[in-house]
């Protein structure tokens, strides 16, 4: 005969302040693992101009570190008791230090193989390896504290919930914010190194509106009749956006690191378990013979390509639909990230109503199914429409595909999160340890290794190629004001009769280090190339993440935890802890 049920008003658990706080600590530490983003995405590759194969050799790196730094920040935190709790202690000190790396990354110059400074390859490399060990140290107990905040496992899941929203929030503040931040910001530091050298009325915005409107000439052509030498003006527009950049990494940091350090400051821990005695490899055990548990990481690491999408849609806003236009990058990030991050953020407020209804493991599942057909569905659109998805007729569906893969991004992650919490009570109700940190770092761990298996393969794909080193200079100078936009080059050769078949099959036939067909400048790349380059970033944002979604959903199929079973799991741990301690007296 089973007990009854504790009533939820005498369950422990969290005060509406530390809900806000914890929901403003992880806006906080989203932001920040978004600038980081930016970093990996888009400042080393097209600001500073890094070879591809040395970018994905970085984060290769990084992601195997990783694999063995997360369980092992777990362990350390799992072992953790202080009269603070066993996660607050980090909470109120990493976020800073995360911030100091956050910056230190955005103070490299850029790379420049004439000058032979190959240091800041290798330099790049210690940063954003030291980077991932100190946001370990943050990202694992932000998460692993949710499930000590709260006995009442309902309350829990509405914690949780809330967290990932104000995560989306902070992800979309710095995805829609900080590269055309960024350029405006470049835009008055070329104003005012133009007004230093005695040229009062140049205007940068100005120069590049008329050079997108005037066939034959480039911004630095036209810079060059304002008084500047075009030699000189490049390589100044160059450092002036890295360092546009740097300034906007700072700004965001500092808020990032105000916000993230809430958590540690005002949040509570309820449950107060026996500090764990488990040796690193003891827990790398535990964790595979969990089944549960095993089934979420290896689905996580199985789908992690679907990461992809966050990584490489920047970049296609940024060249193919805006061209580098600071406004027009932010409508377009608005009609299509708003469509993205609106429907992540309205699915994960009713989540916890929706697993009231259908079990955990079905929702999950249908998350990764639902979403390869947005994903398979927008690149038979770039296919039959390669130069005309900006036409008003094709925005409106392809946003509306943005915004399911929104509603199935969200409802994934956020039951990733709560079914993670469940393995933890799992553990507990079946071993008598509660390893809140160590399985907590697994999400850590999944959602690093799906973003470096990523990167990997769409710097990977960049080197094969040529979109790298020399023709990245190239296209960054025809983007910033050549002859035509990407999309009236590849529409020129659609005209012609192509297809992306045909032009693949010429580009490569030619060889990617041997530009092929008609120049449309002598200094600039081919028609070819471009289309190529575009088409890897459609690519990467729809068909590999359309492969994550079927691989992820294998291992969770016959998943090991239903409802009834963790509600029966959920009463006996109740009437333990009133029976043999484990509630907090703080």
């Amino acid at each position: 005969m089973s007990k009854p049920a504790i009533p939820s008003s005498a369950l422990q658990t969290y005060t509406g302040k530390e809900r806000n706080m914890y929901m403003a600590g992880l806006l906080g530490q989203n932001m920040i693992y978004n600038i980081i983003s930016v970093f990996n995405s888009y400042y080393l590759a097209d600001v500073l101009r890094v070879p591809a194969w040395a970018i994905a050799a970085i984060l290769v790196t990084a992601q195997v570190w990783d694999a063995f730094n997360d369980p092992m920040m777990g362990t350390v935190a799992d072992r953790t008791k202080t009269k603070y709790g066993k996660m607050r202690p980090y909470l109120m000190v990493m976020p800073v230090i995360i911030g100091v790396m956050t910056v230190l990354c955005f103070t490299l110059p850029s790379y420049d193989p004439a000058k032979g400074n190959t240091w800041v390859i290798w330099l790049a490399g210690v940063f954003y390896i030291f980077w991932g060990m100190t946001y370990t140290a943050g990202d694992i107990p932000i998460w692993g504290i949710s499930s000590l905040m709260s006995e009442d496992a309902t309350a829990r899941q509405k914690l949780q919930a809330a967290g990932r929203l104000a995560s989306y929030i902070g992800t979309a503040a710095v995805v829609l914010g900080f590269q055309p931040m960024a350029f405006a910001v470049k835009a008055m530091l070329v104003n005012a190194e133009a007004k230093a050298r005695g040229l009062a009325d140049f205007d940068y915005n100005v120069v590049a509106e008329t050079a997108k409107k005037t066939l034959g000439s480039s911004i630095s052509d036209i810079a060059a009749n304002a008084g500047w030498t075009s030699g000189d003006f490049v390589n100044i527009s160059i450092e002036l956006e890295r360092k546009a950049f740097l300034y906007m990494a700072i700004a965001l940091t500092v808020v990032a690191v105000v916000t993230f350090q809430l958590v540690g400051i005002f949040c509570r821990e309820r449950i107060s378990p026996e500090p764990s005695r488990n040796s690193i490899a003891q827990n790398f055990k535990m964790m595979f013979t969990n089944k549960p548990y095993r089934q979420i990481l290896l689905s996580g690491i199985l789908g992690g390509t679907r990461n992809i999408t966050m990584l490489v849609a920047m970049s296609m806003v940024t060249f193919y639909f805006a061209s580098k236009d600071p406004k027009m990058i932010i409508l377009y990030l608005v009609a299509l990230g708003g469509g993205l991050f609106g429907g992540m953020g309205v699915v994960t407020a009713f989540t916890p109503k929706l697993t009231e209804k259908f079990t955990k493991k079905d929702l999950y599942n249908l998350s990764n199914l639902l979403e390869f057909l947005p994903n398979v569905i927008i690149f038979i659109l770039f296919i039959l429409f390669p130069s005309k998805l900006t036409d008003w007729y094709l925005m409106i569906p392809f946003a509306l595909l943005f915004a399911i893969k929104g509603i199935c991004l969200g409802l994934f992650s956020t039951l990733q999160t709560i079914m993670i919490g469940d393995c933890v009570d799992y553990e507990d109700y079946h071993n008598k340890r509660r390893p809140d940190a160590v399985f907590f770092s697994g999400q850590t761990f999944m959602v690093k290794i799906g973003s470096g298996l990523s990167m990997a393969i769409y710097y990977g794909l960049r080197a094969l190629i040529g979109y790298s080193g020399e023709n990245v200079r190239l296209f960054q100078q025809y983007v910033d004001g050549g002859d035509m936009t990407a999309r009236e080059v590849m529409g020129t050769l659609v005209d012609k009769g192509d297809n992306i078949f045909t032009i693949a099959k010429r580009f490569f036939e030619a060889g990617v280090s041997h530009p092929s067909g008609e120049a449309l400048r002598d200094t600039v790349l081919t028609g070819d190339q471009v289309f190529m380059f575009m088409a890897l970033l459609f690519f990467c944002v729809s068909v590999i993440p359309a492969i994550g979604n079927l691989l992820g959903v294998i291992p969770t199929w016959r998943y090991a935890l239903d409802n009834e079973q963790h509600q029966t799991i959920l009463k006996e741990l109740q009437e333990r802890r009133r029976t043999e301690g484990g509630l907090s007296e703080e």
